[in-house]
């Protein structure tokens, strides 16, 4: 007993020491060791800290130019009862409940401490901070240095050398972090009523994948039916850091939040301050006069809630034909889809139609402040030649969105299954692997790692697209290798079959998902969304395109959803009928029809 104690503690020694090993080697890499300013490389402490803060103080400076104003009205508005509800009084159980819902070991802000205190404290400190916070929902304003916060710097590129490729993370108080995670919580509830659903981006119910399927199924279509379309991906240049805090207000009163609530929400940017972390050192405090924080819990909805004002412009300019969308089978018309800042533009291919989505896009920048990088900016023309997609990159500035492009991060384009274009996942997976020495990790260490790093890596890939067999296989082998312990390049004996390591724990394996069997599963959660008819903008893509009836669906077409209708025929054929196992509500009846439906019989 002794000396196998004896062996447990020296494998959690190695394990530790190794992880420490990575996070100082981590601390390392992220050291910022100089900067060009003004083309000279300046490498003195003072000298970088000072170009760093003068830059993001230039960034973040009170806006000097006139804006543009709303001038159109918000259909959707929020109820008197929803207003009511979102200016409630804050009681001590919502304070509790928001300490509990924030992370425990995150990088504390200038007040230096983490929830993991409060947590364990609060029967001593929880009055305190109570008050603390229910200071600012009765005044509308925080007490002095809780609206203030450190800026951490994350390199954007491996070799970073201008202050331009750094991220800006805010590192936010205690207090203002419940505050804002409150204000969030609330703002979550009613959220989904007012933006489109063209936006799929933190909204409760909505599929982050929607808009690289649709955008799959749109861009098939096109080429089946020979239209001539336009696709245009837009990246807004510093996007959060951008936006116009009178903007936001306007945006919000458009939506009908109430006074109370615009007063806490101009209480959260108000006197606000930051201070640079350069290798962990402040840089002096400087005013914010723009932007919503990276790292606030409620910056992400008040974004969204500014992109519908975007949202609301192209629809109102598609109405009065300064930008035609594409039409497709019916009465639906795609014009564009927005995941946070990722905004995606489809239309006919003309100069003009790309020429009104500028001027919209310029008018927008006029009145929010979120201007787009043109330079990143990609273009993509569906059945006309290169050399006239290159001629409107070339005048616009922008570059060419090649056939197999990434959207939201995944794979999105024709022929996007064939062996060639899953090498990035493969390499992905890798990568992840040569960060961690399996030899030094213990085995339940390398199994840990197998189900949470390994296991999570492709999964966005996976549920749209049907991995080849021989991908797989070599995704499998990977997996195998690391929890043997070996590399790709050695040989190493193995004391388990790896079918018994992917069985479930009921049938004496280790638990570990099979990569083919979640892939399907994966694929086939899509077939069980379109039989339950939960009324999504894919939904109704997925009907516009291929019919109303999955029945009727053809399996020949080039496009996601035929491929995975495809599957399903397989299944079967080898004896699952998946589509027999799945069933719809009624719910109120009206997409129902009682002699068309297959109905089941329930034993009572």
């Amino acid at each position: 007993m002794n000396s196998r104690f004896g062996n447990f503690q020296q494998i959690s020694y190695l394990d530790s020491k190794y992880f420490h090993g990575i996070i100082n080697k981590k601390r390392s890499n992220l050291a910022i060791r100089g900067v060009f300013v003004d083309g000279t490389w300046c490498t003195d402490p003072i000298l970088v800290k000072k170009a760093f803060k003068d830059h993001y103080e230039a960034r973040f400076n009170k806006p000097t130019k006139a804006r543009l104003k709303l001038s159109f009205s918000f259909p959707n508005r929020l109820s008197t009862d929803q207003v009511a509800d979102l200016e409630r009084h804050v009681s001590h159980d919502e304070i509790r409940l928001a300490v509990w819902d924030c992370g425990v070991n995150k990088s504390p802000g200038p007040d230096g401490f983490t929830f993991e205190f409060f947590r364990k404290f609060w029967k001593v400190i929880g009055p305190d901070f109570c008050e603390a916070v229910e200071h600012f929902f009765k005044q509308g304003s925080f007490s002095k240095g809780c609206n203030s916060s450190f800026i951490a710097l994350i390199p954007k590129v491996l070799d970073a050398k201008f202050v331009n490729d750094y991220r800006p993370i805010s590192l936010i108080g205690c207090i203002y972090k419940v505050v804002t995670k409150i204000l969030a919580s609330r703002l979550a509830m009613v959220i989904a009523g007012l933006v489109s659903n063209t936006q799929s981006a933190f909204v409760a119910g909505r599929q982050i994948l929607d808009g690289p399927f649709i955008l799959n199924e749109v861009l098939d279509w096109c080429k089946r039916k020979k239209k001539k379309a336009l696709f245009f991906k837009v990246d807004f240049a510093k996007a959060y850091d951008s936006v116009r805090w009178d903007f936001l207000l306007d945006v919000l009163e458009a939506f009908g939040f109430g006074s109370t609530w615009c007063t806490w929400i101009r209480g959260i940017s108000d006197f606000a301050k930051a201070s640079l972390l350069v290798n962990g050192s402040p840089s002096d405090e400087f005013h914010i006069h723009r932007g919503l924080k990276q790292g606030d819990p409620l910056s992400p909805f008040l974004f969204i809630l500014v992109m519908e004002a975007l949202h609301l412009s192209v629809c109102k300019a598609v109405d009065e034909d300064v930008f035609k969308g594409i039409q497709l089978q019916g009465s639906l018309a795609l014009s564009h889809l927005f995941y946070a800042d990722d905004a995606f533009f489809m239309g006919e291919w003309s100069d003009n139609n790309l020429r009104g989505i500028i001027n919209i896009l310029k008018c927008f920048h006029l009145a929010s402040g979120l201007q787009i990088n043109i330079h990143k900016s990609q273009i993509l023309g569906v059945g006309v030649s290169r050399s006239r997609v290159e001629d409107m990159a070339s005048s616009l500035g922008c570059t060419i969105m090649e056939n197999k492009f990434r959207y939201l991060g995944v794979m999105v384009g024709a022929g996007m299954t064939r062996h060639k274009a899953w090498d990035d996942v493969i390499l992905k997976l890798q990568s992840r692997l040569s960060k961690w020495k399996a030899k030094t990790l213990s085995i339940g260490g390398r199994l840990t790692l197998l189900k949470s790093v390994l296991g999570a890596s492709p999964l966005y890939n996976m549920s749209i697209f049907k991995v080849p067999k021989g991908v797989l296989k070599v995704m499998e082998s990977i997996r195998s290798n690391f929890f043997k312990g070996a590399s790709m390049l050695e040989k190493k004996i193995s004391w388990i079959a790896w079918d018994k390591v992917l069985a479930s724990k009921k049938k004496g394996g280790l638990g570990v998902s099979s990569y083919f069997a979640l892939n399907r599963a994966l694929l086939l959660k899509w077939v069980w969304r379109f039989v339950s008819q939960d009324d999504s903008l894919w939904f109704r893509v997925i009907q516009a395109v291929h019919g109303d009836k999955i029945d009727s669906h053809s399996v020949r077409k080039v496009s996601i959803w035929s491929s995975i209708l495809k599957e399903v025929q397989v299944l079967k054929s080898s004896g699952f009928d998946f589509l027999s196992y799945c069933s719809k509500r009624i719910g109120d009846g009206q997409s129902t029809s009682f002699w068309k439906e297959t109905w089941i019989k329930v034993n009572s």
